[in-house]
């Protein structure tokens, strides 16, 4: 049985005889305590027989009102513990007591993010400033607390996204990071992990299709005459470029440098901070060929999207360069799809996908593409390869029955 009483306890930041009233409960005799926030001194203000403060207490009425207010709110504490059979827990109680008011989402979204800045972490910093613009945006103006953070928060913002036209796995990816932070704040005791919505709320997504291209599509690109004083002829190279090295990802492809260049290729991956090292092969020595100078220097970018003389060691500022670059790339790739006649959305990581699906087909060991790719296991490799087994299921079907 839970126990519950008031108790007060002598205040050590001073030499008064003045006592701190606290609610003390104790579960299989494990106290847990929680002050009011109120200083009596025992003998003049306080009434031992009734517990509560003599009518010589300033505000004595509205005081003895708040003693019993919260006195009666932890019996009821402790009256769900004992008939839910649970231990006690001094945030949930904390929680319950104090009942302080309830903190802005907002707010606290924005401060993680600032730890983010602060800590260096400026891609996570992005990503989710981008997911917290766009709440703002959704509430227009209306404040949003934890408190708000419910069950019918979540539809009601789940079928403004998609009514906005949002892809069910982009619905997906803005209310992940919205729990993301939602558990960050329940494990700093910011928020009751009992009142979680997601308990009674599932995530959902939906099966999407790899775009890749076949060898004979990247011969058309390969095979397009671009004029060499344009950008859609470097987008191009940088294009092929990715197929030829398994797949870099264009914001890694971005900031190669000569240095990263000798018979192989060696960077660090920016997603994945790995060190990634792979022979170049024909067609991508032929592409940087045309791209060396002998007055290069190592610290020169090979591919013209950055300029060598701008300094972007500012990692926000990079950020931003990164995507805009990316952007232009991607805008480009959708003109050279147009030109070589594929009807296929093309977009700078369809490069990785043409390889990870031309290695497989090819006969590449899983084990191979999986360290082509930088991938940090197999497991990684099999999932990302599934997208690709349709061909390979049509070919057994077809040998089946001929």
């Amino acid at each position: 049985m839970t126990n519950v009483r008031l108790v007060l306890y002598k205040n050590k930041s001073t030499q008064q005889d003045s006592r701190n009233l606290y609610i003390r409960i104790t579960q299989n005799r494990k106290p847990k305590y929680i002050s009011l926030g109120i200083e009596v001194d025992p003998d003049k203000d306080w009434d031992h027989k009734s517990q509560r403060v003599k009518k010589c207490f300033p505000n004595s009425s509205r005081v003895n009102n708040f003693i019993s207010k919260k006195l009666s709110e932890a019996h009821a504490y402790a009256l769900d513990l004992d008939s839910a059979g649970l231990i006690i827990s001094r945030n949930k109680l904390k929680y319950e007591l104090e009942k302080k008011p309830a903190e802005s989402f907002i707010a606290f979204g924005n401060l993680q993010i600032e730890r983010w800045n602060k800590l260096g972490q400026i891609r996570t910093s992005i990503r989710y400033t981008a997911i917290i613009n766009k709440l703002v945006t959704f509430l227009d103006g209306k404040p949003f607390t934890f408190d708000d953070f419910t069950v019918a928060f979540l539809h009601d913002y789940q079928a403004h996204l998609i009514s906005i036209g949002n892809h069910p796995n982009t619905v997906h990816t803005n209310l992940k990071t919205l729990r993301a932070l939602l558990y960050i704040a329940i494990r700093e005791d910011r928020f009751p992990q009992e009142k979680n919505p997601f308990f009674r709320f599932k995530l959902k997504t939906v099966p999407t299709i790899k775009e890749r291209l076949s060898m004979d599509e990247i011969k058309k690109i390969a095979g397009l005459d671009l004029p060499d004083n344009k950008k859609i002829f470097h987008v191009r190279n940088a294009f092929l470029f990715s197929f030829y090295c398994a797949g870099i990802r264009v914001g890694d492809l971005i900031q190669l440098k000569w240095e990263n260049i000798t018979d192989t290729l060696n960077y660090q991956m920016g997603k994945t901070k790995r060190f990634r090292r792979m022979k170049l092969v024909h067609p991508s020595k032929e592409i940087i060929s045309l791209y060396r100078k002998k007055k290069a220097k190592p610290s020169d970018y090979i591919f013209p999207f950055f300029k060598s003389d701008v300094d972007y060691s500012i990692e926000k500022f990079r950020m931003q360069q990164l995507a805009s670059q990316a952007a232009v790339i991607n805008n480009n790739l959708k003109k050279i799809a147009a030109l070589a006649e594929i009807p296929k959305k093309i977009t700078s990581h369809v490069a990785r996908h043409s390889f990870a699906d031309y290695a497989r087909q090819t006969g590449m060991s899983i084990y191979d593409i999986s360290k082509a790719l930088g991938h940090s296991s197999i497991s990684i490799t099999e999932a990302y390869l599934s997208n690709f087994d349709d061909q390979s299921l049509d070919d057994a079907m077809g040998k089946l029955f001929e």
